[in-house]
């Protein structure tokens, strides 16, 4: 191994400044720059605590300090980063444009980040393994220009999806009625809810982050937040006919008093009260919180709940937009030109898609927090109900990685041994399409420049009339000259950009 080095005291400034646990003249060969994930937060300061990280320092003999900006502050400190000269070794978690203004290529033309292709090649025989025998995979993972710039988190087994719609099946039990799937039965059960069991927040939904752009309801007009593929063809869903349709629905029911009052600025841990509260009827979820649900009214015999399917606006319609678990799981991570072990960086990095480090990130130590039942490994009790009641959405952050560049193996969703409800629910979830879904798209320099000066602004100002149209603010009479704004925002060479992105990725 090569001998450590000192992290410059230029760096120890600007991290002292601006990011968490750095102790000053530390000796590191390895230095590794990646959000702390806010649960994580939770119980720990950094994930040098984390129980699977430590075992895979120690058994690679590969020492790593892991720097943290502060919580929800991601982007500025990167950008921040980026002025410095002495960059840390490693960078996780950077977005889908690398992170760079000007792409991934860019990035490595102008020295900051390097090219691993031959690095891949040589050190890491597992990465390198699962690109040759995935191309669907590797044609995520390689640049317009051929370069491979990041490990990304990886699963190449089919998995559940982890989010949907979940609603109190035993209010539904009281007033007769089943699981809602059509828009017009979502109508009928929210205004029972309200009107003959007085819910005070029949239906909450996130407008402003994932399990939004998971397309709940949205997909049930074809339409979507974000970027679609429309059977090759690109579209940006907030300036479609078909979102103006789905605003006039939500619009009636915040009239209604069916949705959320507080919608645009309702917190998760908020959301989370209310539903074990009783007072919410129904909500889009990460499976995890479906869970805590539950088991928050363990003692209470009638309280249950139940995924719903992916809404629809007719029986027998077609989905083409739901959550979707992609090969390409991207939380892409970067070693930059400062890094002076490249070699050490590499191998660290590859055993995550080894077999044993695979294991070893997805379900952590081997009787600590999971065991091997009947040849299989599931998640202990340790995990699942511990005495501390830490939650399993926050304590797997001490023992394993929910996020990071890794193999996500395969068996992971049997492992939690989830009430059936919960698996009841991935079930109806995964029975919808997603052959919209926008593919993970790696852009050219010139590509990554135009979507850098305008996607931010165009994205913030759809999701701000999204709400203010829902809410009245705005009229939806309004909606051409909210479409002109759009274009004027340069939504049109947006489009152009993105279909040939588009069309480069479908044809390689």
């Amino acid at each position: 191994m090569k001998p450590a080095y000192f992290i410059s005291i230029v760096f120890l400034t600007f991290i002292l400044s601006g990011c968490r646990e750095i102790v000053e003249d530390e000796t590191v060969p390895l230095t590794y720059w990646v959000e702390l994930h806010p649960e994580a937060a939770k119980i720990m300061k950094s994930y040098n605590e984390n129980e699977a990280y430590k075992a895979m320092q120690e058994k690679l003999e590969i020492p790593v300090h892991f720097i943290h900006p502060p919580l929800k502050q991601k982007k500025e400190q990167f950008k921040l980063l980026l002025t410095s000269e002495n960059l840390p070794d490693i960078i996780g978690s950077i977005d889908h444009l690398g992170g760079y203004p000007g792409g991934p290529d860019k990035a490595i033309s102008d020295g900051v980040f390097i090219r691993l292709n031959e690095l891949i090649e040589a050190y890491a025989p597992n990465y390198q393994k699962i690109l040759e025998e995935n191309p669907e995979f590797k044609k995520t993972v390689m640049t317009p220009e051929g370069n491979i710039y990041s490990f990304n988190m990886t699963m190449i087994d089919p998995s559940s999806p982890w989010q949907g719609m979940v609603i109190r099946s035993d209010w539904l039990n009281l007033l007769n009625h089943t699981v809602p799937e059509t828009i017009s039965e979502w109508e009928t059960v929210l205004t029972d809810f309200k009107e003959k069991l007085n819910v005070e927040i029949p239906l909450n939904v996130q407008f402003d982050n994932a399990l939004f752009r998971s397309q709940v309801f949205l997909g049930a007009w074809d339409t979507g937040f974000g970027w679609l593929n429309r059977k090759g063809e690109a579209r940006w869903g907030p300036a479609t006919a078909e979102y103006k349709e789905f605003l006039k629905t939500f619009k009636r029911w915040y009239e209604k008093g069916l949705l959320d009052p507080e919608f645009a600025i309702r917190h998760d841990d908020s959301i989370e009260r209310s539903m074990i509260t009783g007072r919410m009827g129904a909500c889009n979820v990460y499976y995890a919180w479906f869970d805590t649900f539950l088991k928050s009214n363990e003692d209470d015999s009638r309280y249950n709940l139940s995924g719903t399917p992916y809404p629809v606006l007719y029986k027998g319609q077609s989905l083409h937009l739901s959550h979707n678990l992609p090969q390409n799981q991207n939380n892409n991570t970067v070693i930059t030109s400062s890094c002076e072990n490249v070699e050490e960086a590499v191998r660290f990095l590859d055993y995550g898609y080894s077999r044993e480090g695979s294991y070893l990130l997805t379900y952590g130590l081997e009787n600590v927090s999971y065991d091997i039942v009947e040849g299989f490994p599931y998640y202990s009790e340790l995990m699942l109900n511990n005495s501390d009641d830490i939650p399993y959405n926050t304590i797997q952050y001490k023992y394993v990685m929910n996020h990071g560049p890794f193999l996500v193996d395969g068996y992971k969703d049997n492992a939690k041994k989830m009430p059936e409800q919960i698996t009841k629910a991935q079930d109806l979830w995964s029975k919808s399409g997603n052959d919209w879904v926008w593919p993970n798209i790696i852009y050219s320099k010139e590509e990554a420049e135009v979507i850098s000066k305008l996607e931010k602004e165009i994205e913030s100002y759809s999701l701000e009339m999204t709400i203010k149209f829902i809410m009245g603010l705005e009229p939806l009479e309004n909606w051409e000259d909210y479409q002109n704004h759009l274009f004027k925002s340069g939504l049109d060479e947006l489009l152009y950009t993105q279909q040939n992105a588009l069309d480069r990725f479908l044809d390689s």
